[in-house]
């Protein structure tokens, strides 16, 4: 009959594992026991996982990518020993990865390789199913798709906002948005989600104005005309700075943003002629 068996499922010889950015388990593989016989099954068995940073440079040479090994500091995970008790013929083996420590870097394109090692006596691992690579994408927990309404007050092009948008991550507590409808000219905007869930530290991207730009609390300080939008205007039901007032609602996952620019110089929202309210809503 031969020896027993451990493998990884196929499906593990290249698997995305999409963390949040939580302290959670995550599955990171699955091994499998192939016993010979019902005797091998009803017995207790081990093998070991061991983390492997060559199984990524060997995958990065292959597939011309560029993942970095995910610090061992930065997460724990089952084993090195991994034991199946009699009868037990598949075990997941989980991750607990710790993406607050501020060593965790969110751009970088993190992996784990892992292979099996130093399986019980009678038994070997069998070949070609022996490692893995997975590739750690971390999210914070406002990425997401959103429904988004609201409006694009314009001094001469006015419009209702009724669009799709996501949100992206750029670290713990740090998102990147896409401006109004113009995220497909290149308007986007970085910004925080404070401890009181306020919008703070925007940072204008790509082609906004990063002199005139930023969160609003008021409602058309410049005095702009914006008669072509009427009957909406800014600073009348529904359109009120108190109520898009820049915050995040974690129990119905609901932004509520207004903010502005104004193109080619240094202003302050007292000169923003462009002017946005909007609500996203987690899809």
């Amino acid at each position: 009959k031969g020896k027993s068996r451990f493998r990884l499922s196929s499906s593990d010889e290249y698997a995305v594992s999409v963390i949040e950015a939580t302290s959670t388990n995550y599955t990171l593989i699955d091994i499998w026991r192939d016993a010979n016989g019902a005797s091998a099954l009803n017995a207790a068995a081990s093998v070991s996982v061991a983390v492997d940073d060559q199984i990524i440079t060997d995958w990065n040479t292959a597939n011309g990518t560029s993942f970095t090994p995910l610090p061992t500091s930065l997460y724990s995970m089952d084993g090195p020993a991994i034991d199946f008790d009699g009868g037990a013929y598949n075990i997941t083996v989980e991750f607990t990865p710790d993406p607050g420590d501020p060593s965790w870097d969110y751009l970088e394109s993190y992996a784990i390789g892992v292979k099996l090692t130093s399986p019980s006596s009678g038994y070997e691992i069998t070949n070609g199913e022996d490692k893995a690579i997975i590739a750690v994408v971390v999210k914070n927990p406002y990425e997401a798709d959103y429904a988004v309404t609201g409006y694009f007050f314009h001094p001469g092009a006015p419009r209702a906002i009724a669009d799709s948008k996501y949100l992206y991550t750029l670290g713990p507590s740090t998102c990147e948005a896409g401006l109004g409808d113009l995220y497909g000219a290149g308007f986007w905007f970085d910004f925080d989600v404070s401890g009181t869930n306020t919008l703070i530290n925007w940072v204008a991207i790509g082609s906004t104005n990063p002199s005139g730009s930023g969160f609003m609390t008021m409602d058309n300080p410049a005095g702009i005309d914006y008669s072509l939008s009427l009957p909406d205007y800014p600073g009348t039901d529904p359109w009120l700075k108190d109520d898009y007032n820049n915050t995040y609602n974690p129990a119905t996952s609901t932004f509520l943003m207004h903010y502005g620019y104004k193109g080619g110089g240094v202003f302050t929202q007292s000169s923003y002629s462009r002017q946005v309210y909007e609500k996203w809503v987690r899809k």
